[in-house]
């Protein structure tokens, strides 16, 4: 009674700081509100999104889980500038989360432990917090931090909120289900409505603001529907199961229109890794999968183009040689400063010093970037939270042998690989919702015995 109590005040007092701190900003945007038809309309839904928050937390949860993948290009829309910074509606969003973190956690704080990587997250967010300080442009770096919060906050969630296996069915639907919008977005530009793009004509993005996120964040549907289709609960039946995998198919078919190289290697590399595991039936169809798409003329290209040695100097390239000379221009700037860094969010606008082009680039690899802007402690932290569930999943697919563990395992594997050459920090959309998957599949590997996996997966 006294702990309920608690929680409730909290929720209210968390609401009404959170309310005040809207108003003190509102009054600082108004001038722009006045200018901007998108954000006027975006404003209820935010209040009306704080309401429910503070109502219904969960539900509130699960209606950003399933909204905010749609959402991408609507809040690009509503951008002022702030503070000597660019801020949209989707900080807003952000600010959601973060606060349902707070409320949801500040109940459930026991079942923090055990997480995987809970430390290093710790660390490295303090690392990037002091990577904020000293940055030239503070207001910029903590609205990258706060970005990087969310994500732990996003794992944090999902591992606390799951208590049982047989949950894990419902949260994956609702994974699923975000991807409703986007995949119709994305086939409507398949039809005859896809953006032309200098390095590798046309390619789809839906409603993301560039095919690389929708390609990345595509992944985690993809990775639902393979969990759903363990169907531990026994619920599925042949109807359902058929509808589950035509919709794959159409997320496979839309993951190779983003023409995103990086998300199709992570994908099969975590299929790969997922079938020598569990599904070893899986693994000549997956072997054979790159051979047919290099059989198609414009596939193939864009996966020759990136090996083809040549140097490509020039942003209209994304070859592997031109990233590699860019890797190679940063590297020195990075030993300057190897402790501490450059400051949060400093390697894009630093770049045109360095850059092979001489143009303001992202980094194309995510441990570069964090070594720029926050040194080797917080690459080495940063590492830590990619590896340590990674271990964790190695660790319980040994004892249980089950198909959560092992697309775990795979999963996390393919985050390790893309970081290496995408800007994957830059991504909330997909780094909202691949933690937030991350932690479901960890949390309930970690209560499965050998006799508990189904695998009934056709």
């Amino acid at each position: 009674m006294w702990s309920s109590a608690v929680a409730k005040t909290w929720t209210l007092a968390i609401v009404a700081v959170v309310g005040l701190i809207a108003g003190a900003v509102l009054l600082n945007v108004l001038p722009a509100l006045a200018q901007n038809s998108f954000l006027i309309a975006a404003l209820p839904v935010g209040f009306a999104a704080v309401l429910c928050m503070a109502i219904k937390p969960e539900a509130c949860l699960i209606g950003l889980l399933i909204s905010r993948s749609a959402l991408d290009r609507v809040l690009a829309s509503t951008s002022i500038p702030l503070l000597g910074a660019s801020f949209t509606f989707g900080a807003l969003l952000n600010l959601i989360m973060l606060i349902l973190g707070s409320v949801i956690l500040s109940r459930r704080s026991d079942r923090l432990q055990g997480l995987p990587g809970l430390r290093s997250w710790i660390i490295f967010l303090t690392a990037g917090m002091a990577a904020s300080v000293f940055s030239p442009s503070p207001v910029v770096s903590v609205k990258l931090w706060l970005n990087l919060f969310s994500y732990g906050v996003a794992f944090a969630l999902a591992w606390t909120l799951l208590e049982d296996p047989k949950e894990l069915d419902r949260w994956l639907m609702i994974l699923i289900l975000s991807s409703v919008v986007p995949m119709l977005a994305g086939n409507l530009e398949l039809i005859g409505f896809a953006q032309e793009y200098a390095d590798a004509g046309k390619r789809i993005r839906a409603t993301f603001q560039h095919p690389n996120i929708l390609a990345f964040y595509l992944t985690v549907p993809i990775w639902a529907i393979v969990m759903r289709l363990e169907d531990r609960s026994g619920s599925l039946g042949k109807g359902a199961r058929g509808w589950l995998w035509l919709y794959f198919m159409n997320l496979i078919v839309l993951l190779v229109a983003t023409k995103t190289r990086g998300a199709w290697f992570g994908c099969w590399a975590s299929f790969l890794i997922y079938a020598a595991l569990k599904r070893r039936r899986w693994l000549v169809p997956i072997l054979v999968a790159p051979l047919a798409m290099l059989a198609h003329p414009a596939v193939g290209a864009r996966l020759r183009e990136a090996f083809t040695g040549e140097s490509a100097v020039g942003r209209d390239s994304t070859s592997w040689a031109w990233r590699v000379e860019l890797w190679q221009a940063s590297l020195s700037e990075v030993f300057k400063r190897p402790f501490l860094g450059y400051g949060l969010a400093t390697f894009l606008p630093q770049s045109i010093d360095f850059s092979p082009d001489r143009r303001s680039v992202g980094a194309h690899n995510a441990y570069l970037e964090i070594a720029y802007e926050m040194g080797f402690i917080g690459l080495t932290a940063f590492v830590a939270v990619l590896v340590k569930p990674l271990v964790a999943a190695l660790h319980w697919f040994s004892k249980s042998l089950s198909g959560e563990a092992a697309l775990a395992v795979g999963a996390m594997s393919a985050m390790v690989l893309q970081c290496v050459s995408d800007n994957m920090l830059q991504y909330l959309s997909f780094n909202w919702y691949f933690w937030f998957f991350m932690g479901l599949i960890l949390a309930t590997a970690r209560y499965l015995e050998p006799n508990d996996d189904i695998g009934n997966v056709a």
